[in-house]
């Protein structure tokens, strides 16, 4: 099926809807109780970053699923899109210059129902110091932005970060900002090639555009 076939199926069995407010980070003790003790050492860790740090940030898997707490995992950047050695844990992430990947094969195997749920979608960029007070007030000020775009990644809809308006394919921007499950990009892009992404249950995906 086409891209358009799809989307239209993706809509309404599963509509993206676009956040209307932000969502407050989550508290240094909703991370404490969330994180499992062996990561707990390095919760905050990435506030001792030098500016420009090449970071890859993910999702921790555990925490949402357990205890519904949406927490940045701060990794090392690596090649492509896998995760390098893991930095810590916070409730708020900024990049500048950020790239939008995911791991496809680990994508489609979710979304078919071979594995469980993993961290295998990731932003990477040059890392931007910031508080978490800053942060949520930034994605407060930008959240209705024409030059910030929402971004949400679901392997049960689509194989990469998507516009939560319009389902399109997000893969760069100048700056990205993480508070819990909301996501902002400036100057969101899609800078794709045809055949890039699979859909949920194989078959290459063909589109253009920003």
């Amino acid at each position: 099926m086409s891209r358009a076939e799809y989307n239209d199926i993706v809509n309404k069995y599963k509509p993206v809807l676009p956040y209307t407010t932000a969502p407050k980070p989550a508290t240094v003790k909703q991370m404490t109780a969330a994180l499992s003790e062996d990561k707990r050492p390095r919760l905050l860790a990435p506030r001792n970053l030098e500016e420009g740090h090449k970071v890859g940030v993910r999702l921790d898997i555990p925490s949402y699923s357990n205890s519904g707490t949406w927490i940045p995992t701060i990794h090392e950047q690596k090649a492509g899109f896998q995760a390098g050695p893991t930095i810590g844990y916070d409730n708020h992430s900024h990049v500048m210059n950020a790239e939008f990947g995911v791991q496809p094969k680990a994508a489609i195997n979710y979304a078919i129902g071979k594995t469980a749920k993993n961290t295998f979608a990731t932003i990477k960029g040059d890392w931007h110091k910031t508080t978490p007070e800053k942060a949520f007030a930034d994605v407060q000020k930008h959240l209705n932005s024409s030059e910030w775009t929402q971004v949400g990644m679901d392997p049960e809809r689509h194989s990469y970060f998507y516009d939560r308006k319009t389902g399109l394919p997000v893969t760069h921007a100048d700056e990205a900002i993480q508070v819990g499950p909301l996501v902002l990009a400036r100057n969101a892009k899609n800078l794709s090639k045809p055949g890039d992404f699979s859909y949920k249950r194989g078959g290459l995906v063909s589109h253009k555009g920003h």
